[in-house]
């Protein structure tokens, strides 16, 4: 598993919270894991994102984790693939499927 960490970024003076993606970083991170890059055997590649508001229970609070091939969808359906990096809600990761990071590790 390769995780790529990412803190959530307010705009001062409004109310817009979003994470900063570097397209690049995206890219070689959901490359190398599908070709086995770091290993014999292939990897997932998943993005954490720090300060979430997913609502719930006690546990269920902070961190977000989602697929990067997931959060490549997200980027493209917004038409910021071809940026040097793209801007992606709290609510937009969510919708995609973030759930809580440590679900992963529950299955």
């Amino acid at each position: 598993m390769l995780v790529q960490a990412k803190k959530l970024d307010a705009i001062k003076g409004q109310d817009f919270y979003s994470y900063k993606i570097d397209i690049d970083q995206l890219k070689l991170a959901i490359t190398s894991c599908s070709t086995g890059y770091f290993s014999e055997e292939k990897a997932g590649a998943y993005y954490v994102f720090y300060n979430s508001f997913l609502e719930g229970e006690k546990e269920n609070i902070g961190c977000l984790m989602l697929k990067a091939e997931v959060l490549w969808k997200i980027i493209c359906g917004s038409q910021q693939q071809e940026q040097k990096s793209a801007l992606v809600s709290p609510k937009q990761i969510e919708t995609a499927g973030a759930e809580p990071w440590w679900k992963i590790f529950s299955t």
